[in-house]
């Protein structure tokens, strides 16, 4: 009897150890879970610092956790702190591989830096994850824009014209488009797609830009100086604090 009652207190506590390390590896999740709705409000709130500070907390608690490294990453990217971006972007992706948003994200964040050779890369595996994306074929465009030379030129207009096969009209795609007319010196297409890009998204600064000297270019003095003036009083706008 006695020999029966220690094996039965013996399995009991085997049982509570394992149930033990469950309960905490639960309720850290839960934990995390809660860190990162929080920060989620935090960062839709503008609160960027704390946004990461939160984050952080769910990360050490989950390591693992993709989604909260991907917002991490987000965050730092957001705040101009490439270095932890990086390193948060860069462990999402060999984490989830085959997430296509972390290649997008990666990508943006090594155009910001200046690494056209990665953000192109990271790019090109974001649209071969997903191929449904216009920003992700945007973006790709943006990357081949700034190397510039004519085989990139090519490469960039192809991924506008994807873009805007998946939606007709994206006025990223329009804009991109447009600026690869202007650097080819065709000012008619250039200020066409521009044109739609404004109508498409007439809140955006930057295509007013290119616009007003596309239309100088083409001789249209008061249209290029009616661009540049919407460029000015949206980019001040942008610029100024919300």
């Amino acid at each position: 009897m006695l020999l029966a009652t220690l094996v039965l207190s013996l399995a009991l506590a085997a049982t509570v150890t394992l149930r033990g390390p469950r309960r905490a590896a639960l309720a850290a999740r839960e934990r995390a879970a809660e860190l990162f709705r929080q920060a989620m409000g935090e960062s839709e709130g503008g609160d960027l610092r704390t946004a990461a500070t939160t984050l952080e907390k769910a990360v050490s608690l989950l390591p693992g956790w993709p989604d909260a490294r991907i917002q991490l990453g987000t965050v730092y990217y957001q705040l101009h702190e490439f270095a932890l971006a990086r390193r948060e972007l860069e462990q999402s992706a060999a984490l989830v591989p085959r997430e296509p948003t972390v290649w997008w994200r990666l990508g943006r964040l090594y155009l910001a830096t200046g690494e056209l050779g990665r953000a192109l890369e990271a790019l090109a595996r974001a649209t071969e994850l997903d191929p449904t994306r216009p920003a992700y074929y945007t973006l790709l465009a943006e990357a081949h824009l700034r190397r510039g030379d004519p085989a990139s030129l090519e490469r960039g207009m192809a991924a506008c014209e994807r873009a805007l096969a998946a939606e007709a009209g994206h006025a990223g795609a329009l804009h991109r488009r447009g600026l690869i007319h202007q650097r080819r010196g065709r000012w008619d297409a250039a200020a066409a797609d521009l044109t739609q890009a404004i109508r498409a998204a007439p809140l955006v600064a930057e295509p007013y830009y290119a616009l007003s000297q596309v239309e100088r270019r083409r001789g249209n003095k008061a249209a290029a100086d009616r661009a540049a003036r919407e460029f000015k009083r949206l980019d001040r706008l942008e610029r100024s604090p919300q």
